[in-house]
Formats: C-alpha cells, structure tokens, sequence
C-alpha cells in the first residue's frame, strides 16, 4: 500500500458484515482491520482486527477502495477471531 499514515494515524478497512458487532445503549461499535499504521502507532499492528466508535476517524477513498483514517486513541479494543 502506497498511503501511509503518520504519526499516531492508522488506516482501518471497515468490516461492512461485521457493523454493529456490538451494540451498547445510544452507540453503535464498528470494526476493521489495520491495513497500515504511523511510526508512533504503538499499541496496534498491521493486520489487527479493532473495534472503534461510530464517529470515529475521517472517510478516506484510495485506489477505488473505501478506508477510515483515524488516530491510534481511537481504538477501543483489539480482538481475535
């Protein structure tokens, strides 16, 4: 992938049959997995399955794919299928 993320940025492809994985009351979690991660990304690696909040991270389209930008503090968890 030639979009790399700086900082503290990671770069997530949304899980579409996995939105809503859990649902809490008033807010909706969503998941992905990191397709690229900044140098200052410590806590999270490539290939990571997330899980995030609903409004978190910036829409962002690159080679005709669709991805969210966001900031490593974003991520509420890391799971394991």
């Amino acid at each position: 992938m030639n979009l790399v993320p700086l900082g503290d940025c990671i770069l997530i492809k949304q899980n579409v049959e996995k939105q809503g994985l859990i649902l809490l009351p008033q807010s909706k979690m969503f998941s992905g997995i990191i397709m690229a991660a900044g140098k200052k990304a410590t806590d999270v690696i490539v290939g990571d399955n997330v899980l995030f909040g609903e409004h978190s991270g910036q829409k962002v389209t690159h080679e005709g794919e669709d991805y969210l930008m966001m900031r490593e503090k974003d991520v509420i968890g890391i799971f394991n299928e």
